[in-house]
């Protein structure tokens, strides 16, 4: 299981670890990144949208 702290090291570490990776390693872990920031930004506009149609602005 991840846990905070490899993400932390992740976060302020990513160079070095890029380092450690062969190039195909860090093609495929940007590639699910991007699918991953792909995938909440889909959810944030729907998300968004169903508050703006249950909540209408005051008159």
């Amino acid at each position: 299981m991840i846990e905070y702290r490899d993400i932390k090291k992740l976060k302020y570490y990513a160079r070095e670890f890029a380092m450690m990776m062969d190039n195909a390693d860090i093609e495929a872990v940007i590639a699910e990144f991007v699918e991953v920031k792909n995938l909440r930004d889909k959810y944030k506009k729907i998300s968004l949208k169903w508050k703006e149609k249950s909540y209408p602005p005051p008159p």
